[in-house]
This record gives structure tokens, sequence and C-alpha cells, in this order.
């Protein structure tokens, strides 16, 4: 078995020895260059990378035509070629992937029973911050900070091992298993054993394993980040004008940072409509408190006691009238030049709402119907009657997401989009009298209060958090594949054939990933096949004995891959002692 190279320092060659000379060329050219440069992969050499990914896309779509092939367990739900648009293999699939054994033949390391291997358990604290440029560029349920797990990595393997992790979330084993090659970040968790590892990670999840396939394999450059920059400034001048207002003191034309949507509801004694957020009479609090006046009657009512109030519309998307909570646009705050301000909304907004509303969105976005299941019903959403995927958006914010997301061309583009598809720019966006905070975790919760975010403010965001991130992504590293799928079966793993494995397992029923992901997920067109996912869950008639048979069925396929005598670390937490 071949072995690639694995003791170079990836701060000091992001371009080969024999390319120095690139360096006096514009930055442009310095990535054509690179671009253009044979490749090699799984043993084979392709005059650049896209002729690379053009080849084993193919591959991929003969496998993809095999009826055994979709058999696997955990196989996801969605077309041949929204998975292929998606894969980017042999290192990324959005379904299993089937090159994971040529992987391990080309780069890892056969079991020798002579080989010495020795390690104590590691015995230390474990903290790490969250606020990594790497950690936080998307959100995800639960995350290890990679540099923490870079501190098992380098205490069980040594460089060329292969990782595994059958539970990858958004692959920071594999970040960390590529991190360990970087001298600095070595030193930094206290090791001095630096050298690249491989990694394999394996999710059920689509969105989880997209971000992880991104974060480990995407050319990640400048040029990326110039596109994306130029993409919202086109938009912004095509579609700013949904976020205009006006100052009132002069009625100079400004842009809205955030707009606080407020729920309403019915006064039990006279029947006038209250506004949450006018009517509310606490006023010291973060929040606006739990009792109501109303302005007509003066009656005080605490809000659990009120009815909300509804209206019907036709929803042309759905082809049926639908009834649902009213909110009404109760504070604007906004920028007029490098001027801040707040104001309620006038006669210039309710223009623009009422514009937006006559505009056709003509891009695609998703219009799913979302599982009745779980979290569905513990969250309220059949209360207040959210039924399709675009009813988490304002009109306003639907028409820009929509146009975003056609824009984007790349996977690394449309990860910066998930970033904040289904926290920042959603009806869940709550807000406090501190500004705008992120929904509830871990629930489909609408709140009271929901602040309406400029799109391209939170896209330029994120772009600055990519930027902060950039020189921590491996470019030009290709050593870690990635595969959606369920760990209860890895036949494409041969046995004895993984150095060390770390795993973060779902925590029994805190958390039902297939629902809240449903969202991100409709963007990508590609969904999770829940009949093996790892959870609790009463809707879904699975009981902590199927729990724990399922968990059983994980851990012996990760005992048949892992090489005897090796490791395996599982971090795990629950306070309840039946899970």
């Amino acid at each position: 078995m071949s072995q690639r190279n694995l003791s170079s320092n990836p701060e000091e060659n992001l371009f080969s020895t024999d390319q120095k000379y690139l360096f006096e060329k514009s930055y442009e050219e310095q990535i054509q260059a690179e671009k253009s440069k044979p490749v090699e992969c799984l043993g084979m050499t392709f005059p650049n990378d896209e002729k690379r990914r053009e080849y084993f896309l193919e591959k991929l779509r003969e496998k993809l035509k095999d009826p055994e092939f979709r058999k696997i367990e955990g196989f996801p739900i969605g077309s041949d070629e929204d998975i292929l648009a998606l894969s980017d293999p042999p290192y990324y699939t959005a379904c299993p992937n089937p090159f994971i054994a040529d992987f391990i033949k080309n780069y890892g390391k056969s079991y020798d029973p002579n080989q010495l291997y020795s390690r104590e358990p590691f015995a230390a604290d474990v903290s790490e911050g969250k606020n990594d440029p790497i950690y936080t560029l998307h959100s995800y349920h639960t995350k290890v900070p990679y540099r923490a797990i870079m501190k098992y990595i380098l205490h069980y393997t040594d460089p060329g091992d292969l990782v595994f992790d059958g539970f990858g979330g958004t692959g920071m084993t594999g970040i960390a298993a590529n991190s360990c090659d970087n001298q600095r970040l070595v030193r930094e968790v206290g090791f001095q054993n630096h050298g690249l590892r491989l990694a394999i990670i394996s999710e059920l999840s689509p969105i989880a394993s997209f971000i992880s396939g991104t974060l480990n394999t995407a050319l990640v450059d400048e040029t990326v980040i110039r596109h994306l920059e130029e993409v919202i400034s086109s938009l912004e001048q095509k579609l700013g004008w949904v976020y205009e207002t006006s100052r009132p003191k002069d009625g100079k034309r400004g842009q809205i940072n955030y707009v606080v949507w407020s729920e309403t509801y019915v006064c039990s004694n006279c029947s006038s409509e209250l506004v949450y957020y006018r009517d509310a009479i606490e006023k010291k609090s973060v929040t606006l408190g739990s009792n109501l006046q109303c302005p007509t009657c003066k009656v005080i009512t605490p809000k659990r006691k009120l009815e909300r109030c509804f209206y019907s519309s036709f929803d042309p998307l759905i082809g049926a009238v639908v009834k649902q909570v009213k909110y009404v646009p109760t504070l604007i705050k906004y920028n007029v030049g490098s001027r801040r301000g707040e104001k309620n909304p006038d006669g210039h907004d309710e223009d623009v709402l009422a514009k937006v509303n006559r505009t056709a969105i003509e891009c695609w976005f998703p219009s799913e119907k979302i599982p009745q299941a779980e979290r569905y019903y513990k969250d309220g959403l059949h209360i207040i009657n959210v039924t399709h995927t675009h009813h988490f958006y304002t009109r306003r914010n639907l028409l820009c997401a929509a146009h975003l997301w056609e824009a984007l061309n790349n996977n690394l583009e449309r990860m910066l989009f998930t970033s904040f598809c289904d926290r920042h720019i959603v009806r869940r966006n709550r807000w406090l009298k501190t500004g705008p905070t992120r929904p509830l975790n871990n629930t489909l919760y609408f709140p009271p209060l929901f602040a309406e975010v400029n799109v391209f403010n939170i896209a330029k965001r994120k772009i600055r958090d990519l930027r902060k991130a950039l020189p921590l992504i491996q470019r030009s590293r290709r050593t870690v594949v990635s595969a959606t799928q369920s760990s209860t079966k890895l036949a494409q793993l041969p046995n004895c054939s993984v150095d060390y494995i770390f795993t973060d397992p779902p925590f029994g029923w805190n958390i039902t990933y297939s629902e809240l992901n449903f969202l991100w997920e409709s963007w990508l067109k590609i969904k999770t096949q829940d009949k093996e996912e790892v959870i609790v869950n009463n809707q879904a008639k699975k009981s902590i004995n199927d729990y724990r048979e399922l968990i059983y069925e994980c851990f012996r396929e990760n005992n048949r891959i892992l090489k005897p005598g090796r490791w395996m670390t599982v971090e795990f937490h629950n306070s309840s002692n039946i899970v």
C-alpha cells in the first residue's frame, strides 16, 4: 500500500516549491495556476481538480443506478441529480461514500500484529473555548471544539494514522485530524508530535454531512470570498429597496437593520386587538413580561389567558386558504449613512411591505410540508398553523433568500447561506429589549416577538466570519472523506482498518435532529432517512430500547473496523441515568 508524505506544514506550503515564482503574480493568477495543477487522487493523476471531480462524479452516477447501493442503511431521501449536485467525490458524497475502501487502500496503514502500540488512557482536563473562527462559522445542535479533539488524536495516534467518527456531525473530528499538521496549533494544545492524520467522517444527517464535507474538502481561497461579496453587492442593488426606510425628522432614506414583529391577541373584556410589544406593561426586564393592558378598556390580563388574533389568506404555493397568527411590525432599527436610529413603522414602510407582497418570487425556494412529529406539537406550530417551510420566513426575507440561493455557485457559498438560513433570518429569531437573539436551541418554537433581520447584512457578516476562518481551513489538503449514511452498517470499511475512533453520539431524547434539520435540508433538497436515527422519540415510536439497539449496532461496527489494541473515545453526557 502506498502512503502519502504527511510531514509537510500547511502554513508553509500553500504552494509547492516549484511554484514559488507565482507569488510575483496577481492573486487571481496564483489561484488559477493552483487550480490548473495536476492532482493525485486515489493513486490516479488528473490534469486538474475539475477533471478529478468529473471522473468521480461519473463513477458515483453509475453507482447510484445500482438498487443495492440505495439499500445501504441511512441512504438519504433525495434524487440522483440532487445528490450529485452536492457531492464532491471521492472526498464528500451526499450519500454513502463508495470510495472509502479505495481511500483506505491508498493512504491508510494495513494492520500489522507485530507492530508495537501502547498508550495509557488520556487523563487530563480538556477545556477549549467555542469562539474559534471555524467552530463559529456554522452553527449546529451539538459540536465538540476541534482543538479539544486534537488532544485526543495527538495522544492516541501517530502521524499518518486513520481516525474515524461515526457520528461525525459538522466534521470537527476531520478538522482536528487535519490540524494536527499545524505546528503552532499542536504546540498551543500542549503537544509536540505534529503530523497530518487522515480521517473518515460518517453522518446520517445530510445537512451535517454537507457542512463536514465542505469544511474538510472545499478548495477555499480569497476569490470565493470576493465572488460572494460581488453577489451580495449585485443583489443589494436589485433588491435593496425592500429594506428601505425613511428617517422621521427629515425624510432621508436609510436601510433597515431589523424590524421587530409582535404577536397580537384579543382582549377578553372588550375584544379589542392587543399588540404584545405595545401593550405589555413590564418596563424594566429584558423581556416584556407576561401581562398586557388593553388600550381601550384598560383591563390587565396575563398573556397566557388571551386568545391570539388570526387572519386568513390564500397561499398559492399550497393552493389553499391558510389561517395563521397575526403579527404586526412595531419597531424599526435603521441606519442613515453611519448614523443609527429607531422608529415606529410609518406610511412609507407600509408602502414598501405592500410592494413586497405584490412582487413575485421568481426564484426557487423550498415550500415543503413540515413533518408533524414530536417537536411540531411540543413547540406549538400546530397552534399558530405554521405548516410549510416558507412559513418560517417573512415575505421580504423569503424574496431575498431565494434570490441569494440562486446566485450561489458552489458548496462553500451554499454553506455560507445555510449558516444563517434557519436562524438569523427566520421568524423564530427572538427579540429581547437588548436586541435580536438567536432562536431557542433544539426547538421549532416561534416567539411572540421576533426580529426580521436584513438578509444582506447577515450575509456580509458571515462573509467576514469566513474570511477569519480562511487561514485555518486546509485549502490544499484532501485527507478527509465524508459520507452520508448510518453508522449501524459500515460495509465500505474493512475489518481492522482504523487506528483510532473519536465519536460524539446522540444523547437519547435531548435532540430530535431530523425534525430540527428539516428546514436546512429542504434547501439542499436531500432529507434525513430517520429509520436508523439514534434517538428516543415517542412520536416516531422509538423507545429507549430502540435507542439502545441502534447504539449497540453502531458500536459493534466500530469494534469491527478498529485495529486490535487501539482506542475509542466516546464523548457523552445525559442527566438521565436510564440513557
